[in-house]
């Protein structure tokens, strides 16, 4: 039995996470060209570390702005709950506990506006954007875009060694143990621990 599996349910036990939460959806979608050509992504890619410090790249490349007093923990929330969608009273109860439905409600949809701009400066003025959606009350993110969170390839991984090692496949086991130990860096979100 690998050790991983402990290091996974200790590291995201308290933030609403289960096994089911973490099924990758990678949605590049390859242009056809040449042979051996590169493909060509159709939209940009969104990269969110969880484990350890919490981190955000667009197309590999780090943000040039910081993320914001509330777009920050709202970022962190959506991707906790990245299969699913989360009310807005519930973010608004999160980020202003105690807060005046209205004025909450107007902050939410400040921060969420934010939020977008800083991780699609380039979005069409007025267009929801591509990663953050608001639907029937509530937000998330998308599941048809090209989002990768590190805790959830590092779950993928181990599943993977799982089913290989329960076929018996050692090799192929041993390979996806490996891909997952090398994605855990710390625990998740270990550096909101001490926050109230």
């Amino acid at each position: 039995m690998h050790s991983l599996p402990g290091a996974v349910h200790a590291t995201t036990k308290g933030y609403g996470l289960r096994d089911t939460a973490f099924a990758p959806k990678m949605m590049s979608m390859p242009v056809v060209g040449p042979p051996h050509a590169e493909p060509i992504r159709t939209q940009p890619t969104l990269a969110i570390f969880m484990l350890s410090s919490f981190r955000v790249l667009v197309d590999g490349l780090p943000l040039t702005r910081p993320l914001g007093a509330k777009g920050e923990p709202l970022l962190k929330i959506l991707a906790a709950h990245r299969r699913h969608t989360v009310a807005r009273d519930a973010l608004m109860e999160m980020l202003w506990p105690g807060t005046n439905p209205v004025a909450g409600a107007n902050s939410l949809k400040v921060a969420a506006h934010n939020l977008r701009s800083l991780l699609e400066p380039h979005k069409a003025l007025g267009t929801p954007g591509s990663w953050i959606l608001f639907h029937h009350g509530s937000y998330g993110l998308n599941p048809n875009s090209d989002i990768w969170i590190d805790v959830e390839c590092m779950e993928r991984h181990w599943q993977q060694g799982r089913g290989a090692e329960a076929a018996g496949d050692l090799i192929r086991a041993r390979a996806e143990y490996e891909a997952a130990e090398m994605l855990y860096t710390g625990d998740f979100l270990e550096e909101d621990i001490y926050e109230d």
